[in-house]
């Protein structure tokens, strides 16, 4: 690997298009299987098509993770004398971190009171708000590696500990699912740490994405220090397709999951299965940038990946509802009473709304970054301030 310095200069300007397709594509994917999940109904569910929605549906949230460590190690490489020593910037984007977490929470709030969450809340409401969702892990991983940048400093330890760290969590988690079980625990670590109690991402095994996607883009970047970009996608697209055929492997003759449960949550051939899915996943889209799309790139998928995280909090809002709008919210109105055409419409209606959401948002971040700024602090504080001091 060469010095941090050089993958600073050949990173400082470049933008990957082919992750912003990339991660719009999995929002999209996102939406379609949140509204259907959300407003399709029951007896539809039971049935072997929707089991199928379901199995395509896997990857989705392992892309995101994979997606969020991905852009973590282009944005740090551009940065790296900031983010190896504790500085404002380095606090900056820690806080960052710590803020997806915390909005992570919030959407799972029962209350806009903690005084009535405390007074009121029954054990499966706090399952609910303490349950680990996709921010809370990407937020916990990210803070990780901002502070193993801080102790390690050196780009290629930083590189190959991270690889390391991988293939630990992945063959961790088995036990560390059972251990995590022990009721004598705090629910806040048990939710962390398995599916049992409601959370549908733990951050084992699903931290392994992100991390897997940080040295994924650092080795890309290398590649492309010298020139041989090309080169590394197509090694990466054969890795992709003999991770999957080592997954079938595995599972068939080497580690097999003790039951089919636990090769759904728990196994970790499973998740390099799907690992190897992103991998091709990605090394398509970077051909696609390359040799067929170029001039006619699809805009408004690559506005709905730039501004992914944008799009995830209003779609949550408007169709799950949050304590600002009990009870009117899609899920309320619709939900479990639309067949699949129905289903369908409502989400290629609702597309549009968020193409033209995430375009305003992404003008006014780049147009009116303070006036934005100030807007989502004051909300921020006020939010927090009601949840702090409303009794009920």
């Amino acid at each position: 690997m060469t010095d941090s310095s050089s993958i600073v200069a050949s990173s400082q300007t470049a933008r990957y298009s082919f992750l912003d397709l990339y991660r719009g594509l999995f929002v999209v994917l996102m939406l379609e299987g949140h509204f259907v999940r959300a407003l399709l109904l029951p007896e539809i569910k039971a049935g072997s098509l929707f089991t199928f929605h379901e199995l395509i549906h896997g990857i989705t949230a392992p892309g995101f993770f994979f997606g969020a460590g991905f852009a973590f190690a282009i944005s740090t490489s551009r940065r790296w004398g900031v983010v190896t020593r504790f500085s404002w910037g380095w606090a900056r984007r820690a806080g960052r971190a710590f803020m997806l977490i915390a909005v992570g929470y919030s959407l799972h709030a029962p209350y806009l009171s903690l005084q009535k969450t405390i007074a009121e809340g029954t054990a499966d409401q706090w399952e609910m708000f303490l349950s680990f969702g996709v921010l809370q892990c990407i937020g916990i991983a990210l803070l990780f590696l901002y502070f193993l940048l801080v102790l390690l400093r050196n780009d290629r330890l930083f590189c190959r500990t991270t690889a390391l760290l991988v293939p630990a969590l992945v063959y961790l988690t088995p036990s560390v699912s059972t251990w995590s079980l022990d009721p004598s625990l705090p629910l806040w670590l048990r939710s962390a740490l398995n599916t049992v109690t409601g959370s549908p991402y733990p951050i084992v095994p699903f931290a392994g994405f992100v991390f897997a996607g940080v040295v994924c883009a650092w080795l890309f970047l290398r590649a492309e220090e010298s020139e041989a970009g090309g080169r590394f996608i197509r090694r990466m697209l054969l890795a992709g397709f003999l991770l999957m055929v080592f997954a079938w492997v595995s599972e068939q003759f080497l580690l097999s999951s003790p039951d089919e449960n636990a090769y759904w949550s728990t196994g970790p051939n499973f998740f390099w299965m799907r690992l190897g899915i992103l991998l091709v996943v990605l090394a398509a889209l970077w051909f696609l940038e390359k040799f067929i799309v170029h001039q006619w790139f699809p805009r408004w998928l690559t506005v709905l990946g730039v501004e992914s995280f944008f799009v995830y909090l209003f779609h949550l809002i408007v169709l799950y509802g949050w304590v600002v709008n009990a009870g009117i919210h899609l899920l309320a109105f619709f939900g479990g009473a639309l067949d699949i055409l129905q289903s369908l419409l409502c989400f290629f209606l609702f597309l549009p709304v968020m193409y033209y959401g995430a375009r305003i948002w992404h003008a006014m971040k780049k147009q009116h970054a303070l006036l934005l700024r100030g807007i989502l602090m004051w909300a921020a504080l006020s939010l927090t301030y009601a949840f702090l001091t409303y009794p009920y």
